[in-house]
């Protein structure tokens, strides 16, 4: 950079001198004036042509980098209304739960890692989902399978925004390695928090550091019990009947369909999965006759 500007600088001179010839030969000063605007322009039209571009394709490879670590949008089908990321259903319950998660993310003493456990069905990733939504000021990634290394390049190098929480989702199936070595990561990076979800805390997360021997120490002290949320089945103090009931009035408002005339739901355990009962709802609802309203 330093020789382009000199270089400009010399031909910003030739063209002064160019110009000071012109008017002893007789020329009209707009001439020379114009001129030498010219050969000004052209000399330092490339530097800053060079600069802008060079500041976009950093831009772009910032961008880049972001947006393969990150989980693509799903399509849209009525198949997904049951998927966390439609939120069809409005989110409720789990209060203790989002309170100790978002005590986690304020506090920098606290460790960098938690691990939400539960069987499939049981909320994990809307419960994720609802974290992310009341953290003002914070960065949400969802880190894509087999895009832990491009997270882990961002927070060393100073990518990443200032406050980040990293969301792996089914981190039980992920590359141990992978995990390891993004809990590593983000604990040498003040504000970064990876929030775990699996099915359960088993042995992928008690030996997670045997896949990370450099810095198997640090690991074993974060995959600690004390870390682990075990999440229960029941996400609030309502009967299953009610969430199934309150479920099949939503799932009708969004797909503008009649609520099913005296639709009961079965008997179900207390501890059945939400998106099992859910999935009751929303099928009641497809059984039943569309609304005069297309």
């Amino acid at each position: 950079m330093r020789r382009r500007l000199l270089g400009s600088v010399a031909v910003g001179g030739v063209a002064g001198v160019a110009a000071w010839s012109l008017v002893a030969d007789g020329k009209a000063v707009w001439t020379v004036v114009a001129g030498a605007v010219a050969a000004v322009a052209g000399a330092f039209a490339p530097s800053v042509a060079e600069r802008v571009r060079d500041r976009w394709e950093a831009r772009e490879r910032s961008r880049s980098l972001v947006t393969g670590t990150l989980v693509a949008e799903l399509p849209a089908s009525v198949a997904w209304l049951l998927h966390p990321a439609k939120e069809v259903i409005g989110f409720f319950g789990r209060g203790w739960v989002l309170q100790e998660l978002q005590s986690w993310c304020a506090d920098p003493d606290m460790a960098v890692v938690r691990l939400v456990a539960a069987p499939g069905g049981y909320g994990k990733t809307r419960l994720a989902r609802e974290l992310c939504a009341r953290l003002p000021g914070w960065a949400s990634w969802w880190v894509k399978d087999g895009g832990e290394a491009d997270a882990i390049a961002a927070i060393t190098t100073g990518t990443a925004p200032g406050r980040v929480l990293m969301v792996v989702d089914y981190a039980d199936a992920r590359d141990p390695a992978a995990v390891a070595g993004l809990l590593v990561a983000a604990a040498g990076r003040a504000g970064a928090r990876v929030l775990l979800l699996a099915r359960g805390a088993g042995p992928w997360w008690t030996s997670l550091s045997a896949s990370h021997p450099a810095q198997a120490t640090l690991v074993d002290a974060l995959t600690v019990p004390g870390n682990v949320i075990a999440l229960p089945a029941r996400v609030d103090d309502r009967p299953p009947d009610q969430i199934v009931a309150a479920a099949v009035a939503e799932f009708a408002a969004h797909l503008r369909y009649a609520v099913p005339p005296g639709f009961r739901s079965r008997q179900h355990d207390p501890d059945t999965p939400v998106l099992r009962l859910h999935a009751e709802a929303l099928l009641a609802v497809l059984g039943g006759s569309r609304s005069g309203d297309d």
